[in-house]
């Protein structure tokens, strides 16, 4: 009866959800005159002089890499708001401190520049009164400047999707009062050329849900309406905008991802067929000549996004296309608040076919995906396994087939006596730093305590001071400062790059 059920679903959503090329494009408004914003005078954010403590995240936010090797991935923890940023593709990180407010995207173009979408107002989280910015980094994270910012009022909302294509050329949407309608808002498009001075370039009818640059001048958005959902191309930078495509339905939606100005894929669904695990359909559609011609690649009669593990009863909602190449593409599943199931789909013809990845165990569902290339992918993980859940970064670089949770804590670098406990980490930007608590007479006496293990485990004494020692293995240093003895005070071991001399 399910089966049938879905059949019968899906076939009203393909009769339901159509879509259409417009051979004569459409152009939509845009502003005059030119309204130009300069820079926000005072830095937003820069990094603290001293590391906070780091003993793990409480949830996992935004994530990007540019290469298998660096990557960002934003965090909040028990010290605050901050970005984690690793140079060796996960095995070890290092915690950059943000201000209080939240992190809603982070676009890497080099490791030094990179673009930051979130609030700058406290609480976190806040949306529909905060102020939303725009902020840059010159030194891979380590301090921002805020370069544009906009609050909800007057009838616009705050600031939402940003695309990134180099340091200087960066757009961002804000959402509008009805333009045409009383009933479909309208969006105001932001520019910049040189990451500073921002423009308004546009005001287009309707809401918008996807924005992709390729290059200074061409891009493309997808507005949605009550009527209908449509994918507008530019080839100004976005001053001017002509429809090329349309999907109608009952509540149409479309995703975009472009690698090129030839290659394109739109994925639409209808969302009035979704429901707490997922949606009924997806369909997928393909472009090779910038999107003047579309083909349908997947249809919503087949479930062409599966299949999906036995314990959930839904497939989970997809996220936008992510592709990496005119042949490689990346999608994530996240589960809603349903009991669908979440993971990751993955294409290595252009979309034409599709496999699935459900996770490692348990019941995945993907919160945010940074493609890496046609193989290599980061992922942030909530995982339900039995009456248990939990929140990780899993890195694949085999295409899905399996996966590696990486670590977001540093491993204490020898075995520690019974009873003792790592009260905090500290991620520096040239060592690491444990706080280490074995009670107050061990940790009066550490060097003693740790001597052992630390011979055991190869490592040589290469120098002792009041109360301090240093040992050597390898290219590494591990420094240990005893403590006064003040119960719950701990002591202090630090790890370094470099041997003793």
């Amino acid at each position: 009866m399910k089966r049938l059920s879905l059949a019968i679903a899906a076939s009203l959503l393909a009769s339901c959800f159509s879509a259409t090329t417009n051979p004569s494009p459409t152009s939509t408004d845009a502003p005059s005159p030119t309204e130009r914003v300069e820079p926000t005078a005072a830095p937003s954010v820069t990094g603290s002089a001293a590391p906070a403590a780091f003993a793990g995240p409480t949830s996992l936010g935004a994530v990007d890499f540019i290469s298998r090797s660096n990557g960002w991935v934003a965090i909040d923890d028990a010290a605050g708001r901050a970005l984690l940023r690793t140079t060796d593709g996960g095995d070890h990180w290092e915690r950059l401190a943000l201000q209080k407010g939240s992190t809603d995207q982070i676009k890497f173009v080099d490791a030094n520049t990179g673009w930051l979408l979130g609030s700058i107002d406290d609480p976190s989280g806040c949306y529909a009164k905060c102020t939303r910015a725009v902020l840059r980094t010159n030194d891979g994270g380590g301090t921002w400047v805020q370069v544009f910012a906009a609050g909800g009022s007057g009838g616009f909302g705050p600031l939402g999707q940003l695309a990134v294509l180099d340091t200087g050329h960066a757009w961002v949407v804000q959402p509008a009062p009805p333009c045409r309608t009383s009933v479909d808002e309208c969006t105001r498009l932001w520019g910049t050329s040189d990451g500073s001075t921002w423009s308004q370039l546009a005001v287009v009818d309707g809401a918008m849900t996807s924005l992709d640059f390729v290059d200074a001048s061409t891009g493309w958005m997808v507005l949605r309406t009550s009527a209908e959902a449509s994918v507008l191309v530019t080839h100004d930078g976005g001053r001017t905008w002509a429809r090329q495509f349309r999907a109608s339905g009952q509540s149409p939606l479309l995703q975009v991802s472009f690698v090129n100005t030839r290659d394109g894929w739109a994925l639409g669904s209808d969302t009035f067929y979704c429901a707490m695990g997922g949606c009924v359909g997806y369909t997928l559609y393909a472009t090779t000549d910038g999107g003047a011609t579309w083909t349908t690649l997947q249809r919503p009669e087949i479930p062409w996004w599966g299949p999906t593990p036995p314990l959930a009863s839904a497939a989970g909602f997809l996220g936008a296309p992510q592709f990496t190449s005119a042949t490689a593409g990346w999608i994530r599943i996240d589960t809603g608040a349903g009991a669908g199931a979440g993971g990751v789909l993955v294409t290595a013809d252009g979309g034409r076919t599709w496999r699935r990845s459900n996770g490692d165990s348990g019941i995945w569902s993907v919160g945010a995906l940074a493609p890496i290339d046609g193989k290599a992918a980061v992922a942030t993980v909530h995982a339900y396994e039995g009456s248990a859940s939990t929140t990780f970064l899993a890195r694949t670089i085999d295409g899905a087939l399996t996966w590696q949770r990486l670590p977001l804590d540093e491993q204490f670098p020898v075995a520690l006596p019974s009873g003792c406990q790592i009260l905090s980490t500290v991620l520096g930007t040239d060592q690491v730093e444990w706080r280490v608590d074995c009670g107050a007479a061990m940790n009066a006496s550490a060097r003693g305590t740790l001597a052992p293990f630390l011979t055991g485990d190869g490592w040589r004494l290469c120098g002792s001071g009041l109360a301090t020692a240093t040992w050597t293995k390898a290219d590494t240093q591990l420094s240990i400062s005893e403590g006064s003895g003040v119960p719950g005070e701990g002591f202090v071991v630090a790890r370094r790059s470099g041997a003793c001399r």
